[in-house]
């Protein structure tokens, strides 16, 4: 895709350059799908713990633990030699953990937090930096219903995610100046192989979205100018 928008504080991007999208958890489910969906209209890099690196002209697959800032840190600064700019990092790293509180394990919420948490401020720190010095950013927290309500043993994930919404409040509000966009994303109950395999009998009863919606959505709040900002959005599911 294609763009030459001038951004809220007068900066011209150069136009007729591609936007380099950067999608972080993308192994399988939502992720592989969002990264299958953008690759016609833009540059690409991607990375997970169970990624295969493969690299062309337009995309780049990197292996990469989210729970080390250093991997992160480095999979970016890659991205950013071999496209020459980072426009939009989508974060959709994430572990479904489910326990009620007095049940809760430690190793579960250590796991879930060092992935959904300090994982996702990993990431904002590599490519904050990134994209302020081209006039500034997206960054799109791919997030759940469960971040804004609660439900009976969702406890620690519901936690997390709220936990994440937090942190994408925090950087829009203290990245505004440099041109950085946020938005989180509160997704329903999604149509994927793993989601089916844990709800089994139950799973029509839910409501699922597609994973093409979730994309739709992604394309949508991509594609608003720099000086309309969407904060949030909630698709499909039930509060």
């Amino acid at each position: 895709m294609l763009f030459g928008l001038e951004d809220t504080y007068g900066r011209v991007r150069e136009i007729g350059i591609m936007k380099t999208v950067l999608v972080i958890g993308a192994s399988r489910g939502i992720g592989k799908y969002l990264v299958d969906s953008l690759m016609p209209d833009y540059l690409v890099g991607t990375c997970s713990r169970r990624a295969v690196e493969v690299e062309t002209d337009n995309f780049l697959s990197m292996r990469c633990d989210v729970r080390s800032p250093d991997d992160v840190g480095g999979f970016a600064q890659t991205v950013l030699q071999k496209f020459g700019h980072i426009d939009v990092m989508i974060y959709n790293a994430g572990l479904m953990l489910f326990d009620d509180l007095i049940n809760a394990r430690q190793t579960n919420l250590d796991e879930m937090y060092k992935v959904m948490v300090k994982g996702y401020l990993f990431a904002c720190q590599a490519v904050i930096p990134m994209m302020s010095r081209v006039g500034g950013g997206h960054i799109i927290n791919i997030s759940s219903t469960r971040g804004l309500t609660a439900a009976p043993g969702k406890c620690a994930y519901s936690a997390m995610k709220r936990a994440a919404t937090s942190i994408t409040d925090s950087v829009r509000i203290e990245n505004k100046q440099r041109g950085i966009k946020t938005t989180s994303l509160h997704l329903g109950m999604v149509y994927t192989e793993s989601s089916r395999e844990m709800y089994g009998e139950e799973w029509y009863s839910l409501f699922p979205i597609a994973q093409s919606d979730v994309f739709e959505a992604v394309k949508f709040v991509m594609s608003r100018s720099q000086h309309a900002h969407i904060d949030s959005m909630v698709i499909g599911g039930m509060l």
